[in-house]
């Protein structure tokens, strides 16, 4: 190896940060081992942070902490042998930075406070998604209980006493009973105001001079009134005998019966068509429930029809998922002396299936229907606990035990990780008397 000609370097010495020295290879491993540089043992290096070959002579600079000068050593470069090299370190006492230790201790702390953190955000996250979801079905439910206290309470309006030859012959209200566990109770009503599809069967009126022409009463809530080319029927105040032109029972407004006289009702039915005198609405479980539903669940289910009684299966929608049971009673006035006053809770409507429409009227005092729906989603960690019942907490009733109304649903264990929620509607029908 050719050195001639290399030139000597003076390397400086940085006392705050960091001491460049160079040492011969020789002294390369116990640099290492003792982690500091050969014969200056009150520099106690800790970290090296660099090694870099100098292939030159160099003119080292050798502090001398004592007597605070430096001191200035020449070597003359003759042979490899003499090739140095140049380490980085820093002075215990200069430290600005931290140690592998203190960052570890750090990281350690900021895990903890971190996963505190994300513990407190996922439960709060967890709790606003419960009760987000848990009002969500009670709006559901609110706006299916309207609907099915509306239709309830309008059973039996506009329905006629006497249909004459016509092929009807309507009750105002009907059940079905639940034959079995997976099966559910169901039930019927009818009139001219149950249609929630067309603003004519909210309306009504009656002949104010049977002219010619013939006049109608108007109203200053124009819900109620009757417009020009509405399906309607006409009905003999008196007898509440439906009024025909032969087989014609429904007329497009404002055509008339023969027949009519002052006084005679015209109820709304359709502004389009219609089949049958009155409309039917109906409430059954089926359907498809969505996904986040409970397994046995289903929806309950409106169908609306002005064409066909029963309506047709097509017509069925749901208006509130997650259904699990749902149970009919009537409160009848069965007894002889017909005082008003409720003495058989008929389960299913089983009993008052054998009265016809006049009886039916006179005798059901209330309708009272039972829903066990789901309040929630499911959750993993949660067990249902019927808090009526603690020595059988997955048994729900749906229905009054007091009353002999209803029957018990045994939930499964998958069943119990939801929330249950059994919700009563009474009400007392305005239009049977």
């Amino acid at each position: 190896m050719n050195l001639k000609g290399l030139r000597s370097t003076k390397l400086a010495y940085n006392k705050n940060l960091t001491t460049r020295e160079d040492v011969p290879p020789k002294s390369l491993h116990t640099l290492l081992k003792k982690g500091c540089m050969e014969g200056f043992k009150r520099l106690a290096c800790r970290n090296i942070y660099m090694i870099t070959p100098v292939i030159k002579h160099l003119k080292a600079v050798i502090p001398r902490r004592d007597r605070g000068i430096q001191k200035e050593l020449d070597a003359p470069i003759e042979s490899e042998h003499d090739i140095f090299y140049t380490f980085t370190c820093r002075r215990n006492g200069d430290q600005k930075g931290i140690t592998l230790v203190e960052l570890l201790i750090a990281l350690t702390i900021f895990s903890v406070v971190m996963a505190g953190a994300y513990s407190l955000y996922t439960n709060q996250v967890t709790h606003s998604t419960r009760e987000y979801k848990l009002a969500e079905h009670e709006m559901e439910f609110g706006i299916a209980k309207n609907i099915l206290e509306r239709d309830i309470m309008l059973a039996g309006y506009g329905i006629a006493d006497n249909y004459g030859s016509l092929p009807y012959d309507p009750l105002p209200i009907t059940a079905s009973d639940a034959s079995s566990q997976t099966t559910f109770d169901s039930i019927s009503l009818r009139g001219t105001a149950v249609g929630i599809f067309s603003r004519t069967s909210q309306g009504w009126s009656y002949i104010t001079d049977n002219g010619p022409p013939v006049t109608f009463q108007t109203w200053s809530d124009s819900r109620e009134n009757i417009t020009a080319g509405d399906k309607v029927i006409y009905m003999h105040p008196a007898t509440r005998e439906l009024l025909t032109d032969g087989a014609t029972a429904i007329f497009t407004f404002p055509a008339s019966p023969s027949g009519t006289e002052k006084g005679t009702l015209v109820y709304g039915i359709h502004s389009d068509s219609a089949a049958f005198p009155y409309i039917t609405a109906e409430y059954v479980i089926g359907g498809t429930p969505p996904p986040v539903c409970a397994s046995g669940a289903k929806n309950l289910l409106r169908a609306e029809s002005r064409n066909n009684d029963p309506p047709l299966p097509g017509n069925r929608e749901p208006i509130l998922n997650c259904v699990l049971d749902f149970q009919v009673a009537f409160g009848l006035d069965s007894g002889f002396e017909e005082d008003g006053l409720i003495d058989l809770w008929d389960n299913g409507g089983t009993q008052a299936a054998a009265y016809d429409s006049r009886t039916l009227k006179k005798r059901l005092k209330q309708v009272r229907i039972y829903v066990l729906v789901q309040a929630g989603n499911r959750e993993p960690h949660y067990t249902y606990s019927n808090p009526d019942n603690p020595a059988n907490p997955n048994t729900v009733r749906v229905g009054e035990s007091a009353l002999g109304t209803g029957r018990d649903v045994i939930l499964t264990p998958e069943q119990r990780r939801y929330r249950w929620k059994v919700v009563a509607v009474n009400v007392t029908p305005r239009n049977l008397r």
